[in-house]
């Protein structure tokens, strides 16, 4: 009996998860997480060793395989920095995965204009580890959750999280312009 209620419960958990609610991701145990998130990349890693025969297919899986890392970068940054009043640790990693899209794309620039390879895969980088590093839907959950108690807050904490992102994507690329 006590087996069939904890399966019932995990049970109406996922199922909440899954109509929209998020108490099953979050009474996950954070190893489980972490487990499902490296066995995730561990198996497009082979994947990407067995199946990869053209050059789009190479930077399909490698960008499949850089963003289970992002997403769990992430979620371990925005669990260890403080959530409240701001979540800073969304701020962090929306920050540094604007600092890794523009230096990134610099080195494409720079270096692999002629090889595509690399071409691809420093893209492919950019595209699945910074995507899910960076997180609009993200910035949008955090503002959801204190909108009615904090509306003017909120909306400054966004507009600064965008305009912080461009003012650091101006810089690098800047810096980069005017030194050439």
């Amino acid at each position: 009996a006590a087996a069939a209620a904890a399966t019932a419960t995990s049970n109406a958990a996922v199922a909440g998860a899954a109509i929209g609610g998020r108490s099953a991701l979050l009474r996950c145990p954070g190893s489980m997480l972490l487990t499902l998130g490296v066995g995730s990349a561990l198996v497009l890693a082979v994947l990407l060793i067995l199946l990869v025969s053209s050059p789009w297919d190479y930077f399909t899986a490698f960008a499949l395989l850089f963003a289970p890392l992002g997403t769990l970068a992430r979620w371990q940054v925005c669990l260890r920095l403080p959530s409240k009043p701001w979540p800073l640790g969304l701020m962090a990693v929306n920050l540094f995965g604007t600092c890794c899209v523009a230096v990134m794309a610099i080195v494409v620039e720079l270096e692999f204009q002629d090889d595509y390879r690399n071409r691809n895969l420093a893209n492919a980088f950019i595209t699945g580890f910074c995507g899910c590093l960076t997180s609009v839907s993200s910035l949008i959950a955090a503002g959801h959750d204190q909108w009615y108690a904090h509306p003017q807050t909120v909306l400054g904490f966004m507009a600064g999280s965008v305009v912080s992102a461009q003012l650091v994507l101006l810089l690098i690329n800047g810096v980069f312009v005017v030194t050439r």
